[in-house]
């Protein structure tokens, strides 16, 4: 089953992100309501990872140049970030 974005078309309710992201099958109708708070959402276009490849291999540089962040697993639980924005924790589960 593919993974849909959605995104608030109003305000959002205070444990909601901005963007949620919803497992549905592809000939589900596309939700009009936020599933945990019920403010209005819209169907997001997500960037396909072709372009963010551009027809090449998916190198650090590309990866942080799209926004993303890639982390490597240092540990049981923890990894360590290796491409990304500045802003992006350099560490996620410790």
């Amino acid at each position: 089953m593919p993974i849909y974005e959605y995104v608030h078309t109003s305000d959002r309710g205070p444990d909601c992100a901005e963007t949620i992201e919803v497992m549905q099958g592809i000939k589900e109708k596309p939700l009009t309501r936020c599933p945990t708070c019920g403010k209005p959402v819209r169907k997001a276009v997500s960037r396909p990872m072709k372009a963010i490849m551009n027809g090449g291999k998916l190198t650090d540089s590309r990866i942080s140049k799209s926004g993303l962040t890639k982390y490597v697993k240092t540990g049981e639980g923890t990894y360590e970030k290796a491409a990304g924005p500045d802003d992006s924790p350099s560490k996620i589960g410790e």
